[in-house]
C-alpha cells in the first residue's frame, strides 16, 4: 500500500508533465527532486526539529497572517469607514502564534490589537471578547485576577463544558473530594449549575445541534401525518395505491429503518464491526440507521 501511494504521489507531483519518462530522466528526478523533499519532511516530523526556533503556525494561522499582510498593504481611500487591519498598530510575531479561529461574536480582540494612538496593554480581559465560550477559565498572567479571592472564579470556570464520551464513566462521575476546596474556602454558589448531559458536543456545535433537533421534530410530525393518511386509506382497499406504497422508497425506507432499529435494540447496541463493509448495501444501510442511536430498552 505504501509503495502504491508513493508512486501515485510521484506521478501526480513530479511526473504529471511527462507521459513516458526515460530511465535516466526518472532517476535524476528521484535524486534531485523527490529525495530532498522527503528528507526535509522527515526532519520536520522529528520531535527535535524545532528546538531553538519559534512555534510553527497552524494552517489557519498561516492563512490569517498572509491575509493580514495583504490587507495591511492595500491602499484604501480616506472615506467614512476605516479598514480594521490598518486601524490598529502592527502586531508583533507572537500575535500570529496566539490567534485562534472564532466561531461566535463579538469581533476578535487581543492585547496586540490596539487602535493607533492608544497605548498597548499587557493582558486581555474576558469581557473583551478574546475568548471562545468555555475558555474563560484560562489565566493570562495578570496577577490582579487572583487577588481578593478572585481565583475562585477561575477555578469554578474550569469545571465548565468538560467534553465527555457517552461511554465513559467520567461523564457522570463526580470529581475526587481531595481535588475540591473545602466549604469554607469555596462558596457552593459559584459552582456551575449547567446540567450535565450524557453527550456534550461543545458550545460551537450547540446551535447546529438545536437546528438538527428542530428538523427532527418536524420530521416526526410529518411521519405521524403520513401514518394517519396511510391508515385512512386502508378501508378503501385500493390495490394500485397500496402496491405503489410498498414499491416506492417511502415504504421500503421506513420498514428498513424500523427493522434495523429493532435489531439494534435487541442486540443491546452491539454490531459485528464498527464500520460496515462498502460492498454490502444492507450493512451500510444498517450502519446509517443505527450509528449514534441511543439504546432505549432496559
Amino acid at each position: 500500500m505504501n509503495v502504491e501511494n508513493f508512486w501515485k504521489q510521484l506521478k501526480h507531483k513530479n511526473l504529471h508533465h511527462i507521459l513516458h519518462p526515460r530511465l535516466d530522466q526518472l532517476v535524476w528526478i528521484l535524486i534531485h527532486e523527490v529525495v530532498p523533499t522527503y528528507i526535509v519532511r522527515i526532519e520536520e516530523l522529528r520531535s527535535t526539529s524545532r528546538l531553538g526556533t519559534s512555534k510553527a503556525l497552524s494552517p489557519f494561522q498561516k492563512s490569517f497572517k498572509s491575509d493580514w499582510k495583504t490587507l495591511a498593504r492595500r491602499v484604501i481611500p480616506s472615506s467614512k469607514y476605516t479598514h480594521l487591519v490598518q486601524a490598529v498598530h502592527e502586531p508583533n510575531l507572537h500575535f500570529f502564534q496566539q490567534v485562534i479561529r472564532r466561531r461566535v461574536y463579538p469581533f476578535y480582540k487581543h492585547p496586540q490589537l490596539v487602535l493607533k494612538g492608544e497605548p498597548h496593554g499587557n493582558f486581555s480581559k474576558a469581557e473583551d471578547g478574546s475568548f471562545t465560550d468555555g475558555d474563560d477559565q484560562d489565566w493570562l498572567g495578570d496577577s490582579s485576577q487572583l487577588t481578593d479571592g478572585a481565583w475562585r472564579g477561575l477555578f469554578s470556570s474550569s469545571q465548565k463544558r468538560r467534553r465527555s464520551s457517552a461511554f465513559s464513566e467520567s461523564a457522570t462521575r463526580s470529581p475526587s473530594p481531595s481535588l475540591l476546596p473545602t466549604d469554607s474556602e469555596f462558596d457552593s454558589s459559584t459552582q456551575n449549575s449547567r446540567p450535565i448531559s450524557s453527550l456534550d458536543y461543545g458550545s460551537e456545535d450547540e446551535q447546529e445541534l438545536d437546528q438538527l433537533v428542530e428538523k427532527a421534530q418536524v420530521k416526526v410530525q410529518q411521519l405521524r401525518r403520513a401514518a394517519d393518511l396511510i391508515e385512512a386509506q386502508l378501508p378503501y382497499r385500493n390495490f394500485t395505491w397500496l402496491k405503489g406504497l410498498h414499491d416506492r422508497k417511502l415504504g421500503r425506507d421506513i420498514g428498513h429503518f424500523v427493522e434495523d432499529i429493532a435489531s439494534f435494540e435487541d442486540s443491546r447496541g452491539a454490531r459485528p464491526t464498527t464500520w460496515a463493509s462498502s460492498s454490502s448495501k444492507t450493512a451500510k444501510r444498517q450502519e446509517r440507521n443505527t450509528l449514534g442511536y441511543q439504546v432505549q430498552k432496559d
